[in-house]
């Protein structure tokens, strides 16, 4: 069974030709990295464990996307990549959804499933096999052509487990972390793990910035349990905290991860609005370079 694009012409370009022109404009502008990913040959030191991608439209957010996956590029890419969204749009009793199908299809092609990690995962709560969480969901699919894209053009497969939180609390991504996490530790290989997530929604800029920057800076401390108690107290409107919270928890516990704010911006950047979203790429790595501060 392959999940067909839900948000192709939508969130991005759903023209295979055009779908590239876009991704490839969101490396070299000023808002993303500034510079295409295919100027330096892809890395071997996978230093690259995981991260943070924003899952707007790629208008908006496809520069911090960039941002992230050009890491991920100069690293290395590693065999299996774990993309874990938020579920905007199911309303089932299910904490987390691993799907269960053969792979995704995007304008792009077909993103094959590791299928031996997914029914692994899906063997151990919180996690359950339940492809209707991610029959409408954008959070995961937005990921995958920016993922086809780099893995084309350093000529790598590519296959992906995706989970689909519906349960974010913190008590379940903890309980989720250590299922994964041990999955992962005994499986071994080459993996990295995306988490999918925007930030504040429909406030200020000035406003967005201040209250993203209070989970922010909690989040590149590894301090997950400080990131819900400041979402709590500041009312941070972010979607994806859970994933957040499971990606960061799991490879702490396989790695010594130390976490780069890559960027942070606004939908406001791109066309003046009285309120935005905020985006923000945020690396996990094993190397020593220094924790970036946010502007």
């Amino acid at each position: 069974m392959l999940r067909k694009p839900y948000v192709a012409g939508q969130f991005y370009s759903s023209n295979p030709g055009a779908l590239k022109k876009e991704i490839d404009a969101c490396f070299t502008s000023n808002l993303g990295p500034g510079k295409h990913f295919s100027q330096t040959p892809p890395g071997a030191g996978n230093f690259f464990k995981g991260g943070v991608a924003p899952h707007a439209g790629y208008i908006y957010s496809g520069y911090e996307a960039a941002h992230l996956y050009l890491r991920m590029y100069e690293s290395g890419l590693p065999e299996t990549v774990i993309v874990i969204g938020p579920c905007h749009r199911a309303f089932l009793d299910k904490a987390i959804g691993v799907f269960s199908g053969s792979g995704f299809e995007t304008p792009l092609g077909v993103c094959e499933t590791d299928l031996k990690l997914s029914e692994a995962i899906a063997q151990k709560p919180p996690f359950s096999f339940d492809d209707r969480l991610h029959q409408f969901e954008h959070s995961i699919e937005v990921q995958l052509p920016f993922l086809q894209h780099i893995y084309a053009a350093a000529g790598k497969p590519l296959k992906i487990a995706a989970l689909c939180v519906l349960d974010q609390s913190l008590k379940t991504a903890k309980h989720a972390a250590e299922s994964l996490g041990g999955i992962l530790k005994e499986r071994g290989g080459n993996f990295a793990i995306i988490a999918s997530s925007d930030f504040s929604h429909y406030l200020p800029a000035a406003e967005a910035c201040k209250y993203d920057k209070y989970a922010i800076d909690e989040i590149l401390k590894l301090d997950i349990d400080a990131m819900y108690r400041a979402i709590e107290k500041y009312d941070i409107t972010m979607c994806g905290y859970g994933p957040i919270a499971i990606c960061a928890l799991t490879l702490s516990k396989i790695y010594s991860i130390k976490p780069r704010l890559l960027k942070y911006g606004n939908s406001g950047e791109v066309k003046a609005m009285p309120k935005v979203v905020g985006y923000a790429a945020i690396s996990f790595e094993t190397n020593e370079n220094e924790t970036e501060v946010m502007n």
